[in-house]
């Protein structure tokens, strides 16, 4: 039988320091959305949000292809 490991917490909740925005730093994230265009373009910050994620993917792409 598998018994749980404790170690007095668990992972998320840190006293209610550790928070989803806090963890993943959303207000920095967010604050690289700036469009760049004048005027603003329509799909400008879907293309900002999709090539973010695709260079995202990259590094845990690179990260397995290491740890491999």
């Amino acid at each position: 039988m598998v018994q749980p490991v404790t170690r007095g917490r668990n992972f998320g909740e840190e006293g209610g320091r550790l928070t989803y925005g806090g963890y993943l730093h959303l207000p920095e994230l967010l604050a690289l959305q700036v469009p760049q265009s004048q005027p603003p373009a329509h799909d400008e910050l879907l293309f900002i949000t999709v090539h973010q994620v695709y260079e995202l993917w990259f590094q845990q792409v690179l990260y397995e292809l290491e740890a491999g």
